[in-house]
């Protein structure tokens, strides 16, 4: 997946790194997908462009990781194998913790049905893949401001 010109090549640091510095809490991202070099893409955007990313393969984790990553904002894949981005969403939504996180549906699913269900399921934006970093981050500073 090609990074667009002027949104990567910044160098990150592990967390306790002496060059590391912790973004800020509104700079917190939580990413699931299940399709890993997508998940390296996000997290090589993001981290450049001054996000703590965490990334998750499956919505299993989600909830421990909403809970301990305390993100600002949460990028959820709707096609997942076992529980789904709506699943996943629905059960996050019934946590007191859930309910005020930012959460954007990222899929490549098209079409006008597919939207008015996003729109129902909650979601506060819906990105289409393949993602236009740009859009991304717009929509992010847009959610987190």
């Amino acid at each position: 997946m090609p990074v667009p010109e002027g949104l990567g090549g910044a160098k990150s640091f592990a967390p306790g790194h002496p060059a590391a510095v912790e973004p800020p809490a509104r700079r917190r991202v939580l990413v699931i997908d299940d399709d890993e070099p997508f998940l390296d893409v996000v997290r090589e955007i993001l981290g450049s462009s001054g996000y703590a990313v965490e990334t998750a393969r499956h919505g299993f984790l989600a909830g421990y990781l909403a809970a301990h990553h305390r993100p600002a904002v949460i990028l959820l894949d709707i096609l997942m194998p076992g529980v789904d981005g709506y699943e996943v969403l629905a059960l996050m939504r019934k946590r007191p913790e859930g309910n005020a996180i930012p959460v954007v549906a990222c899929t490549s699913l098209r079409g006008p049905d597919v939207e008015a269900r996003i729109r129902a399921a909650g979601f506060d934006a819906y990105l289409r893949k393949p993602i236009d970093f740009r859009g991304l981050l717009a929509t992010l500073e847009r959610l987190v401001p």
